[in-house]
């Protein structure tokens, strides 16, 4: 099973759910994209903080964001 570049797990699910179907409302795939945005961002967060101060906290944060940006291009 191939999947397709820069598609999240959310996103891939929905594709396969959508398909035959097309009955998911828009704002539940919305909220579950948003969740898993926030899921990869914490991940990135947490693994970076074991190795920053305080004062890098917020670059984190905002390295994780523009990581998933970049990634999923959203």
């Amino acid at each position: 099973m191939a999947q397709q570049t820069n598609l999240t797990a959310v996103e891939w699910l929905i594709e396969q759910l959508q398909a035959p179907c097309r009955g998911i409302p828009s704002h539940i795939v919305e909220q579950a994209k948003q969740m898993e945005k926030e899921q990869i961002i914490n991940a990135h967060t947490n693994g970076q903080a074991e190795f920053d101060t305080e004062a890098f906290r917020q670059k984190v944060v905002n390295n994780a964001e523009k990581y998933y940006n970049e990634k999923y291009n959203k």
